[in-house]
This record gives C-alpha cells, structure tokens and sequence, in this order.
C-alpha cells in the first residue's frame, strides 16, 4: 500500500526544483562541445560558475532558511568535491533529494546523502490537501493519477510539455525557465494553480469513482 508522507511544512513553503546541473560545462553556451542537436538544450551562460552562482541566487532569493527544497535529481557534475560546494552555499536547512541519472555518487556514498534532509528514487508526498508524487523520470500513467494526484519531474529539460496529459509538470530550471524567465525553484502553490487549470488524464477504465 502507498502511503503518501504528511509534509510538516505548509504549501507555501515548500518549493521544487530538478536538474541544476550545477557547475556543468557542457550544459553553459559558453563552454559547451555539445553537437548542434543539443544547441536548444544550453544555457545562455559565458560559463558554469557563471550559471551555478545564478542558481544558488535563484535558490536563496526565494527558499528560505526553514523552507522545504525538494530537489528532483542531477544535482551537480564536475566531480565529487562539487556535490558539497554547491550543497553548502544554499541557505536552506531541508532538502529533499530524488536521484537522477547523474546522482551516482551520491547514490553510492553515505556522507553524500547525510548532506540532504532525505533522499530516495521516488517519493509520495503530501501537504494541507495537495498529494504529489515526485520522480525524477515523467511516469505517464501513476498511482492515483485518476484521482487528482499531482506529478512532479525533471530530466526532460522541458522539452516533452507539449505531449504531456493530466496532472503533470516538469519542474526543470530549463522548463520553469521557459515559463517564468528564471531558473529558480518553483513553490507548491504555484504548481497548484497551474495544476487546477488541468484535467486528471483518465486513460483506461480508471475513474474517479474507482480506486
């Protein structure tokens, strides 16, 4: 049975965020060697100092000391020292990490994951009468999706909004980028207006009336 974790934060302060790519090179205009069918995936930095201490800004300017960050994977690159520095400058006191593709070495070593508030693959979460199931890959059909259940994802820097049904949202810097021309986290409550605009995807014989 999937029991959805009680938050103890309210929606107000509790922001998300997915794929910083803190301190990557390749993902920064400046300095990418990416090929061009990568061009529309960079960002308009000189360089990856450059971006990252916009992040950390972006991060500090809008989640406070005692907020709830939860944070949906590929936290950093440029090797394991940049796990901790880019850790270290966020103010925030409690971040929640779901691994991405590029979180091995947190996956792999302890005092990495100490560093976070909690972390895991996946999680359920809820807060006042919001529930959001966070991943850092987009599930298309998911547990209680038919009944009003938020999804929350990263890893596809925005780039498969335009297909996507129901109550699901990619909350990227790339994609919130796109959206409200910064890369910061996004507040829950914010996501909840956008979510309220939005159909529950009903795509078999799953209905509101069913488990």
């Amino acid at each position: 049975m999937i029991i959805y974790e009680k938050l103890p934060f309210p929606k107000s302060k509790i922001w998300i965020t997915s794929d910083t790519h803190a301190y990557h090179s390749n993902i920064c205009r400046g300095t990418s060697t990416w090929e061009s069918e990568h061009g529309q995936s960079v960002r308009d930095f000189d360089d990856s100092l450059q971006m990252t201490d916009e992040l950390v800004n972006q991060i500090n300017k809008n989640v406070k000391e005692d907020d709830l960050l939860i944070h949906l994977g590929d936290w950093s690159f440029g090797g394991q020292n940049k796990i901790s520095e880019f850790r270290s400058r966020i103010v925030c006191k409690n971040i929640y990490l779901v691994y991405g593709n590029h979180d091995h070495n947190i996956i792999n070593n302890s005092e990495f994951q100490s560093q976070f508030s909690r972390t895991d693959h996946v999680m359920y979460l809820r807060s006042e009468n919001l529930k959001f199931f966070v991943s850092h890959y987009p599930h298309y059909v998911y547990h209680q999706g038919h009944h009003d259940v938020i999804h929350l994802y990263g890893h596809t820097h925005g780039s498969i909004e335009h297909v996507v049904k129901g109550k699901m949202m990619d909350v990227g810097v790339d994609n919130i980028f796109k959206l409200k021309g910064e890369y910061r986290p996004i507040n829950l409550t914010e996501i909840e207006e956008i979510m309220n605009k939005k159909d529950s995807y009903l795509p078999d014989h799953h209905q509101k009336n069913t488990n």
